[in-house]
This record gives structure tokens, C-alpha cells and sequence, in this order.
């Protein structure tokens, strides 16, 4: 067990974590992480991100997210456009 110290972040307080158990946990900035009280202890634990499927993916597709068509040029060689 390591001991940290609780700083002053902002508005908040705020504790460093150490690398060796970010990188065992596969933390990296912006990870999403959950954070409960249970009595006088504090519970810190990642956040599994649920695996996105195709379907998901094609779901989310809009006329406003949707890249327009780009023009390649006439075909070189064998292509067949």
C-alpha cells in the first residue's frame, strides 16, 4: 500500500496516482473511472467501456456527422469506379 497526500485542484482535491498502478490498471488521461464512499473508505475503480458493435456504430451515423464524397480522379491502372 502506498500513502498519498489529498491537494488542493481548483476547486477540488485531488490525489495523484501512481504509474505503476495506472499501467496495471490500463489508466490514461480521460479514462473514465467510478469513485464511492462505503463507510470511512473510498473505492476507486475503472470503468469498462462496453465494446461497440458495427450495428452500434451504423446507428449513430447522421446527415450532420456523415462526411461528404471525395473525388479521387480518374482511375490509374486496373480500378473500376
Amino acid at each position: 500500500m502506498e500513502k498519498r497526500k489529498v491537494q488542493k485542484w481548483g476547486n477540488s482535491l485531488a490525489i495523484r496516482l501512481p504509474k505503476e498502478i495506472t499501467q496495471k490498471l490500463r489508466l490514461k488521461e480521460g479514462s473514465p473511472v467510478a469513485i464511492d464512499a462505503l463507510g470511512n473508505k473510498m473505492q476507486l475503480r475503472p470503468i469498462q467501456s462496453k465494446k461497440e458493435n458495427l450495428d452500434d456504430l451504423l446507428e449513430a451515423i447522421t446527415d450532420a456527422n456523415k462526411h461528404k464524397e471525395e473525388g479521387w480522379g480518374n482511375a490509374q491502372g486496373k480500378e473500376a469506379w
